[in-house]
């Protein structure tokens, strides 16, 4: 277990993060003992600058934030503690890019079914 006087999280109001943080510690059954420690930040660049200054001792982020900051992951959470993490793309028809970016999500759409993105629940939705 890390202990510290601070933790950093996103706002359960403001940011999903926010939202699984709180949805795990619930479920670790450690958020009530916790929540007097939390300073709550508005999205997870705001949590990593904080912890990057040493403004806090941690912070929850998802991962692939805290890897792509080199910051020292302490620990990491199981997927059946949290939602699953859902990360919308759209893309209209009216931008200028349209067609690109219709591309890169098939793209990766295309590498999750060779078996690339193996741990992830990428979708795709024709419909909107």
């Amino acid at each position: 277990m890390i202990k510290c006087s601070e933790l950093r999280s996103q706002n359960q109001r403001a940011s999903p993060a926010g939202q699984y943080a709180q949805e795990l510690l619930t479920n670790l059954k450690i958020f009530d003992s916790l929540k007097s420690k939390f300073v709550y930040g508005n999205n997870v660049r705001q949590v990593l600058s904080y912890v990057e200054t040493g403004n806090v001792e941690a912070g929850i982020v998802y991962i692939t934030d805290a890897k792509s900051n080199a910051i020292r992951v302490g620990a990491t959470a199981a997927s059946n503690l949290h939602s699953a993490i859902v990360y919308p793309v759209a893309v209209l028809k009216i931008a200028e890019m349209s067609l690109l970016l219709g591309s890169l999500c098939n793209f990766c759409l295309a590498l999750r079914h060779k078996g690339y993105l193996r741990n992830t629940d990428l979708g795709y939705r024709a419909d909107i």
